[in-house]
């Protein structure tokens, strides 16, 4: 019995060390192939982000700026002198409103269903990208300019009616900070170039006076 285990122990070490080594390949490949995985989901991630943000954007530029447009009509239309004297800031994360004097809410019942078929189309626009379901560095550069003017034209309304008080509409005024750091920050580093060039280019001699 000693001569057969003696005989056989070679062979079942041999096959041991190859079992091992299989199990060690078989680990290497199914981390490689993991890692293929995950690499996939990321591309495909980044590509459903992609089509959502260019379908957000193409809703953007053919539906939401034609309900503020209408929006504007109207106003016109119905001499709405409302928004008249407002001064609109940003500071330390916050949109501040502020009137010079009375304000004049005289047929702001006409325009209020307008007002908020617009409002309630750039919160389900502005949710998309606060979630990050949808790249936003993106679709700033596509609609982030026309996005904020059109918020900082609604803020007096959106103030008067005390909708930041009630809760609603933060993915827009989340969406709208956000923005606006972006492009001021874009705005001081034009700037900033535009100094760096000027100092670049301007030489300053001097003389030194020589006394008598």
């Amino acid at each position: 019995m000693c001569q057969i285990i003696t005989i056989i122990r070679p062979f079942a070490e041999f096959l041991y060390f190859i079992s091992g080594l299989g199990l060690l390949i078989t680990a290497i490949y199914a981390l490689k192939q993991l890692n293929l995985t995950k690499k996939s989901m990321s591309i495909q991630a980044k590509r459903d982000s992609l089509r959502i943000t260019s379908e957000q954007c193409e809703k953007y530029l053919n539906h939401i700026i034609c309900l503020k447009n209408k929006f504007d009509e109207q106003v016109k239309q119905n001499n709405i002198a409302f928004f008249n004297g407002w001064n609109v800031s940003f500071n330390n994360n916050s949109i501040i409103a502020k009137h010079d004097g009375p304000v004049d809410d005289r047929n702001l019942d006409i325009i209020a269903p307008s007002f908020l078929n617009v409002l309630n189309a750039m919160e389900a626009f502005s949710s998309y990208f606060v979630s990050n379901l949808a790249d936003e560095n993106v679709a700033y550069f596509t609609v982030g300019t026309t996005f904020i003017k059109s918020i900082e034209n609604l803020i007096p309304l959106f103030c008067f009616y005390k909708l930041q008080n009630d809760g609603y509409f933060k993915n827009i005024i989340n969406l709208y900070i956000l923005w606006k750091k972006r492009n001021k920050l874009i705005e001081l580093e034009k700037n900033k170039k535009i100094i760096d060039n000027e100092l670049k280019n301007t030489k300053y001699e001097f003389n030194i006076p020589i006394g008598v």
